[in-house]
């Protein structure tokens, strides 16, 4: 089946496998465009956009009925699944608080996974990763919204957690956590970021418009992460409305970073 292309202009040429560190194209191409960004999103060495304004099989959410039974990524590569229904989250569409777009609603019980993942960092000197999400109400500390897990605090395991005043990016490396702690934004809409970026020894943080907004010190080590489960969901009390989660297996530019907040905030209208 045809995923999308590779490069713009008259040398198009259409993908017949499914990639997996390239960014293989967006469906719907009212999103963007075919000149090296997908509606300012950067696309080189895109691994995965999950995206909730495709209502798609192919590609994006299947629904089971209203709730999400799977959400692919853009790219056909990955797919998070909920096979039991009383713990899949909630697909909203058409939302009239954000510009008409969709997100899902997760409550406590709700999960989407995908076992074995190849989302881990791998050998990958530098992975980013961004969400686009916010919580109803402050949860327990240590509960992991949106994670990539090989064991209970194993080396190579990231995520989005809660915290007392909010949200903390963790990333363990040699069983070592190490976290940055975003303030009282567990109620707010943001644009959350983290860079494992091992070739200069650092884990960053973004938030919203600030890009690398504080910074802690990891191990340069190229320990082989992956084959873990990545997954969204897990709560301890509330709901997460979820909207976009891009992966890439690069840094992105101060530029790349804010064109990524300006295509967001103008999509759904929340800064």
């Amino acid at each position: 089946m045809f995923k999308g292309f590779q490069t713009a202009g008259p040398g198009m040429t259409a993908t017949t496998t499914r990639p997996k560190n390239v960014f293989a194209g967006f469906p719907n191409t009212s999103f963007g465009n075919f000149n090296g960004l997908q509606g300012n999103i950067p696309s080189d060495n895109l691994v995965a956009w999950f995206n909730p304004q495709i209502v798609d099989a192919t590609n994006g959410i299947t629904l089971n009925g209203s709730t999400v039974s799977s959400w692919e990524d853009t790219s056909g590569t990955y797919n998070l699944i909920q096979a039991t229904a009383a713990n899949q989250p909630t697909l909203v569409q058409n939302s009239l608080t954000y510009k008409g777009r969709n997100y899902l609603v997760f409550d406590t019980t709700d999960t989407l996974q995908l076992n074995a993942s190849t989302l881990g960092i791998g050998t990958n000197p530098v992975y980013t990763i961004l969400s686009l999400y916010y919580l109803s109400v402050n949860n327990t500390s240590g509960f992991r919204l949106v994670q990539y897990n090989n064991g209970a605090s194993t080396p190579g395991d990231y995520s989005f957690a809660t915290s007392t005043s909010g949200v903390s990016v963790i990333f363990y490396f040699d069983s070592v956590l190490r976290n940055i702690n975003f303030s009282n934004l567990s109620a707010q809409l943001s644009l959350k970021g983290m860079e494992i970026n091992r070739t200069n020894s650092l884990l960053y943080a973004h938030l919203n418009n600030n890009f690398r907004v504080s910074s802690t010190a990891i191990s340069p080590t190229l320990t082989d992460y992956n084959g873990g489960n990545f997954r969204l969901g897990t709560l301890s009390s509330g709901t997460m409305t979820m909207f976009d989660t891009l992966i890439y297996n690069r840094a992105l530019t101060q530029a790349e970073y804010s064109s990524i907040f300006n295509y967001f905030n103008g999509l759904y209208g929340y800064v």
